[in-house]
């Protein structure tokens, strides 16, 4: 990147309805709020620099926040640290306060000297940004230091000066900054300068060249003079290439062609260069001593009375204006303050203030301000292996350093191919601009479309059936499409030495013809393109579907087989049950039969006995019938006499033998933690809310989530789990409302209360509602719970016992672990969670261990010594159950 001709007088004064440079007000508006408050600035309209056209948004609907975050990524793209950013927004910060700075005259001075106004923010601000004292600034901006022989003099400058001056130095910060900028932008690209006079001649680039336009303002001065003469001679340049290069062209490709006069502006060039032109005479009055704007407007009066393109009416002279015959139209000039302007000197005390700044950053940038400025000056004093710059900067005067840079810009751009992009800024009055309407002409009676001739040949092949040369091509095509216009003396196509020249009206009918035919080729093309991808489209979802429609006989196939299955598994079950059933029947038909054989056999017995008693009874009586015979006297008594059998005689009743009440075995039955001293009468029922005081080891409850508060509520009491000696005093579906200080809402999910329950430190006090009577389940002597815990392994293995309808305990594979130390084998596993396992099948079984959530209560029934069921071989076999991880 190069630097050519830097808009300088933009940042202290804007035209109206434009804007300061953008980075003034992309830092205020995107900078982050701490730099931007680190920095001192406030609103755009508080700076003498930003409000003073009244415009502060861009036109182009650009967000200057978005912008400056592009900016600050652009730093860090080109290497740029973090330090050396802020270093560089302290400085645009400091040229905003700068401008804000205000003058006033000392009271009672003699030489109207001047001095900064106290107590502005701004002062305070632009100190601490540059890193220099207040003193120290108002030193170097309200006094100058003229040397007189050996003595150095001091002298007091007024406020207009001071003012200027400091103007001065926001230039020049602004534009020192600028060029540093330019320079790390270049070193990041290792590019090589064009703007130096010995650049290699074997460089190639494509350079871009962005200038400001023709300007004409109600008030034109010293800035809008220089800015138009830079317009003249890049009309110049124009001028050249389109008008004499464009007929050299015809000439030499010997195309037949009448020479067009064009406008040419030698004479407005002459008016500022000639040794005695503007810009000269402007010199000598700055070099002067007594030279001032009067004497300069004067001696423009003298030199250019007659001359063509200077003209100054006798109104004009006595305003000190004069009038330059621009090739855009007429401009006023006022030569106020061209004096002042020109010189653009910053005095020495502001170099030397910048150069000792306490921030090592400015001090860098100024150390070397005046050696530059020497070496910049004499180009052929330039060191090739010193850091490379954009531009040559600090000479004389403002004019003469603008008319180098003109020279060097011109230079390049003469040594390449140049290529024009004309801009018209719109206003309410358009003014034919110079050379616009003459090349406008050209266009129109010459031949604006040109090809090579391979090129033309390559273009427009479509058209021609043959490979033909160009002189033998061109009438082919005027003749087939009838290029030749009536009204146009000029032949369509012309045929040059290497170049094939069209009008553009022959130029936009082959072009339309040639898309026609391409857009048939296009259309056939894509209809063989179009018709390949549906084709392997239907074939690719044809075999899709083939493949969804296998996966769903599949699916089907197999819930149908499953069906099956389950219906056979039912039909075998029931078989089974139907021979067991049959079999039942069978054993008890037969038990039947043998107990009417055993009844009737017992009766034949019962029968002989009774037969045998009474033969032996009549044998009795027939003696005792003898006895009497011999006995008449006691005879007839005899014989009225019964004697009785024993079957008349009462039976004994059988003796009633007590029943005792056996003692439930140690370990087995109730909790061996129950308190016989704890009275559950004293607990009232009904009350609202009771408390339960949890102090240490298992709770034994089992909670679920309410449906209609929210709140935990008691789904399960195992009073043989717990250790709480207030468990027996809490029922089935009250809620539990507290826990210590933490009062429980609804909208908490069970698992956070269930895992603050485990984290809160023991004892603590529980608040329940009383919402339920249902008590806990009181086990049996022989019975016992055993907990299961999450991600705990069993260790126990089952069978199904046929007798009692229910899985037994198989056998125990660990006694280390805690769930089983108190299970041994022959135990039936009577509940899973309160879920009876009775008359479930092996499998059922199986699926509730591993189902139910963990962890689980198992209820255990403990049978008596000989009663177990002990697993058969002749009995239908299970596969052994043992849990793992859950």
């Amino acid at each position: 990147m190069s630097t050519y001709l830097l808009e300088r007088v933009r940042l202290v004064s804007q035209a109206k309805g434009e804007r300061n440079y953008h980075i003034f007000y992309e830092l205020v508006r995107g900078g982050a709020p701490d730099l931007v408050a680190d920095l001192g600035l406030t609103a755009l309209a508080d700076f003498k620099y930003l409000n003073q056209s009244g415009c502060y948004d861009r036109h182009d609907g650009v967000d200057d926040a978005d912008q400056f975050t592009k900016t600050t990524h652009a730093m860090t793209t080109i290497g740029m640290s973090d330090d050396e950013q802020t270093a560089v927004m302290h400085l645009v910060a400091a040229v905003l306060h700068l401008g804000n700075l205000k003058f006033e005259a000392v009271p009672g001075h003699e030489n109207n000297a001047s001095r900064l106004v106290g107590g502005s923010p701004a002062t305070t601000h632009l100190c601490n940004l540059l890193g220099v004292t207040m003193d120290s600034l108002e030193k170097s901006l309200c006094t100058r230091a003229i040397k007189t022989g050996r003595e150095t003099v001091t002298a007091s400058l007024d406020v207009k000066k001071a003012d200027d001056c400091k103007e001065v130095l926001a230039k020049t910060i602004y534009g020192r900054l600028f060029d540093w900028l330019v320079d790390r932008i270049n070193d990041s690209m290792n590019y090589e300068d064009t703007s130096v006079p010995d650049v290699d001649p074997t460089l190639r680039f494509i350079g871009i060249v962005d200038i400001f336009g023709f300007e004409i303002f109600p008030v034109n001065s010293l800035e809008q003079l220089c800015i138009n003469f830079a317009n003249e001679k890049l009309q110049q340049l124009f001028t050249k290439y389109v008008f004499e290069l464009e007929q050299d062209e015809y000439k030499a490709e010997q195309i037949p062609w009448t020479d067009i006069a064009f406008p040419t502006n030698q004479l407005v060039l002459n008016l500022f260069e000639s040794r005695n032109g503007l810009f000269k005479l402007l010199d000598q009055q700055c070099i002067l001593a007594t030279g001032t704007d009067a004497a300069l407007v004067r001696s423009y009066y003298n030199a250019f009375a007659i001359h063509p393109s200077f003209t100054a009416t006798k109104l004009q002279q006595g305003r000190h204006l004069f009038s330059v015959l621009h090739y855009a139209a007429p401009v006023v000039y006022t030569v106020d303050g061209f004096c002042d302007k020109n010189k653009d000197h910053i005095h020495d005390e502001a170099i030397q203030l910048l150069s000792s700044s306490a921030d090592t950053f400015v001090n860098g940038m100024f150390q070397d301000y005046f050696m530059l400025q020497v070496v910049e000056d004499t180009p052929s004093a330039v060191n090739p292996n010193r850091p490379r710059r954009s531009s040559g900067i600090m000479s004389s005067s403002v004019v003469m350093k603008f008319q180098r840079q003109m020279g060097n810009m011109l230079e390049v751009l003469q040594a390449t191919s140049l290529h024009f992009i004309r801009c018209i800024k719109p206003n309410d009055e358009l003014t034919p601009l110079a050379g616009v309407v003459q090349a406008a002409q050209i266009s129109r009676t010459g031949y604006p479309i040109r090809f090579p001739h391979a090129s033309f040949q390559w273009r427009y092949r479509v058209l021609c059936p043959m490979k033909l040369p160009p002189t033998m091509m061109v009438p082919f095509l005027v003749n087939t499409f009838h290029l030749v216009d009536p009204a146009d003396p000029r032949p369509p196509i012309q045929v040059g030495l290497s170049k094939v020249f069209l009008v553009f009206s022959a130029y936009e009918t082959l072009n339309r013809e040639s898309d026609r035919r391409l857009a048939r080729s296009v259309v056939t093309i894509q209809k063989m393109a179009r018709g390949t991808l549906v084709r392997r489209w239907v074939k690719r979802e044809t075999a899709r579907v083939v493949v969804v429609q296998s996966l769903i006989r599949r699916f089907l196939a197999k819930k149908m087989l499953l069906r099956l299955r389950a219906a056979e598994r039912r039909r075998q079950q029931e078989q089974a049950e139907e021979l067991v059933r049959q079999k039942l029947a069978q054993e008890k038909q037969a038990q039947i039969e043998r107990d009417l054989q055993a009844a009737a056999t017992a009766t034949a017995a019962l029968l002989v006995a009774k037969q045998r008693e009474a033969d032996a009874l009549a044998a009795k009586q027939k003696q005792v019938d003898d006895e009497k015979e011999r006995a008449q006297a006691s005879a007839a008594a005899a014989a009225a006499m019964t004697i009785p059998s024993k079957e008349d005689e009462p039976s004994a009743s059988p003796p009633v033998v007590p029943v005792v009440a056996t003692n439930p075995p140690s370990g087995r039955g109730r909790s061996s933690y129950f308190n016989p001293q704890i009275s559950f009468e004293q607990f009232d029922d009904d009350e609202e809310e009771y408390e339960v005081k949890w102090e240490q080891g298992m709770l034994g409850l089992y909670f679920g989530k309410d449906d209609v508060s929210g709140l935990p509520v008691v789904r399960r009491i195992h009073v043989h789990l717990s250790q709480c000696r207030d468990i027996r005093n809490v029922r089935v579906h009250d809620l539990l409302l507290q826990v210590g200080a933490k009062r429980l809402g609804g909208h908490e999910t069970l698992r956070q209360t269930l895992e603050y329950l485990g984290s809160i430190p023991k004892p603590v006090v529980m608040v329940f509602q009383r919402n339920g009577h249902e008590t806990a389940h009181e086990l049996a002597d022989n019975e016992f719970e055993v907990l299961w815990g999450k991600n705990e392994p069993l260790k126990v293995s089952f069978r199904m016992s046929m007798d009692h309808q229910m899985p037994f305990v198989s056998n125990v594979l660990s006694q280390v672990f805690v769930p089983t130390a108190q299970v041994r084998s022959g135990d039936l596993l009577t509940h899973i969670n309160d879920k009876p396992t009775l008359q479930k099948s092996q499998v059922e079984v199986n699926r509730m261990l591993t189902q139910e959530p963990k962890p689980c209560v198992l209820r255990f029934r403990r049978l008596e010594p000989g009663s177990e069921p002990i697993p058969r071989s002749h009995r239908t076999s299970y596969t052994d159950y043992s849990s793992t991880k859950s």
